[in-house]
């Protein structure tokens, strides 16, 4: 607990120098290109740790891996945008648009291992149809609709990027309500930074997708950014410490009960 706590320090210590570089960005140079890269990186790591403490045969570690996997690809997809000069349609949106469905098979599997029978229950699968529907009235504000004036391929990676933010609203919603449903257990406070993480991605790529052809560089888009990558470590560090708390817990009463045996 004292570890992951002063781990916690350490990343809320970063949040403050994040905000002051972006603050600062006019005189630092590429200092906001390092961070770029530093922030998704941080969140691999962690990932990564929670990994190998949950394991490759646990549905947990295989969870925890598919939204490590979708990191590490939105990682590799902010260094190619960055050495490439930040071009309008590359290779790093293959990797960014490909790194969603890892993540929504992980959410996926947590919601089943929270409850396997979530999208079996009737008023689940009521509550699920709701939120596909909030989630497709976001076509409302951002409409599927055909550039004339921009190439095919700039027009292809639009549409990839506004379904993949329905999906993520869709499964953001979701998480919001199976959090609710087990407030009291040790993945609560995991899910709502995965929650936390999503509605920041979703907030930085509606504001990217509206004002993309005044983007600059170092625009306050990209602080939102990198708040979600720091979401999403703060979530993998709590997950592992609540589920080691727990053990904890679990061996201190069996411990207690085998001395009065």
């Amino acid at each position: 607990m004292a570890e992951s706590r002063k781990t916690l320090y350490w990343l809320f210590a970063y949040v403050l120098l994040v905000i002051a570089a972006f603050y600062f960005r006019e005189s630092l140079g590429r200092l906001n290109d390092v961070i770029s890269i530093i922030t998704p990186a941080i969140t691999v790591y962690f990932g990564y740790k929670a990994y190998k403490f949950f394991g490759s045969k646990s549905l947990q570690g295989k969870s925890i891996l598919l939204i490590t996997i979708c990191m590490g690809l939105f990682l590799f997809g902010d260094f190619y945008w960055i050495l490439h000069d930040k071009e309008v349609i590359s290779i790093a949106d293959l990797l960014w648009l490909l790194g969603y469905p890892f993540f929504i098979v992980g959410i996926y599997l947590g919601v089943i291992i929270i409850d396997p029978d979530f999208f079996k229950q009737r008023k689940n699968m009521l509550v699920t149809g709701l939120l596909l529907i909030v989630a497709a009235m976001y076509l409302k504000f951002f409409p599927l609709s055909w550039n004339s004036e921009a190439g095919f391929l700039e027009n292809l990676v639009t549409y990839g990027y506004v379904i993949a933010d329905v999906m993520l609203l869709f499964f953001t919603l979701l998480v919001v309500y199976v959090s609710y449903l087990i407030r009291s257990g040790k993945y609560f406070k995991f899910w709502v930074a995965v929650g936390i993480g999503n509605i920041l991605f979703l907030v930085a790529d509606s504001l990217y997708a509206i004002n993309y052809a005044t983007y600059i560089s170092g625009d306050f888009v990209d602080m939102i950014w990198i708040l979600g990558y720091i979401a999403y470590a703060i979530g993998f560090i709590i997950l592992v410490d609540n589920a080691s708390n727990a053990i904890e817990t679990a061996n201190s009463l069996i411990k207690t009960k085998l001395k009065r045996k």
